[in-house]
C-alpha cells in the first residue's frame, strides 16, 4: 500500500510540474517574441519606426470574459497571426535592404582603405629602395675604405 501511496504522490508531483512548466511556457515565448521584435524595431532608421508606427495603431476593446472562447476570439486570433506574419515579412524586407545598403557602404569603405594603403605602401617602398640604395652606396664606401683604396 506505502508503494501506491508513494506513487500517487509522485503522480500528483510531476503533474503539478508539468503543469508550472506549461503556465511558464507562455510567459517564455511571449517574452521572447517580445525581445525579437525589440531587437529588430531597434535595427530600423527613425523614419521607419515612424512610418510602422503610423500603419499599426492598436486598438483596445473590451470583451466580456464569457464572449473570450466564442467565435470572435477566434477572429481575433486570426487577424492578429496574420498582421504579426505581415509586420515580420515588412520588418524583414526593411532589414535586408539595411543589410544591403551597409554592405554597399562597407566595399566603399573596403576599396579606399585599400587605395589608400597601396598608395602608402607604394611610398613607404619606395623610401625603403631609397635607403637601402643609399646603405649599398656606404657599404661599399667602407670597403673601399678597410681595403686601402681610395674611394674619391
Amino acid at each position: 500500500i506505502t508503494m501506491i501511496i508513494s506513487l500517487n504522490a509522485l503522480i500528483s508531483f510531476i503533474g503539478d510540474a508539468f503543469e508550472r512548466v506549461l503556465v511558464d511556457k507562455n510567459a517564455v515565448l511571449t517574452r521572447e517574441r517580445a525581445q525579437i521584435i525589440l531587437d529588430i524595431y531597434c535595427q530600423l532608421s527613425e523614419e521607419e519606426r515612424t512610418q510602422i508606427e503610423k500603419e499599426n495603431r492598436w486598438v483596445y476593446v473590451l470583451v466580456p470574459q464569457a464572449s473570450l472562447d466564442s467565435e470572435i476570439n477566434s477572429v481575433c486570433k486570426a487577424n492578429h497571426a496574420r498582421s504579426t506574419k505581415e509586420d515580420v515579412y515588412k520588418l524583414q524586407s526593411a532589414v535586408n535592404g539595411r543589410i544591403d545598403e551597409m554592405n554597399d557602404r562597407l566595399a566603399l569603405m573596403q576599396a579606399e582603405v585599400m587605395n589608400k594603403m597601396d598608395g602608402e605602401m607604394n611610398s613607404e617602398i619606395a623610401k625603403s629602395n631609397d635607403r637601402i640604395d643609399r646603405l649599398h652606396v656606404a657599404i661599399e664606401e667602407m670597403m673601399l675604405v678597410l681595403r686601402g683604396e681610395d674611394c674619391r
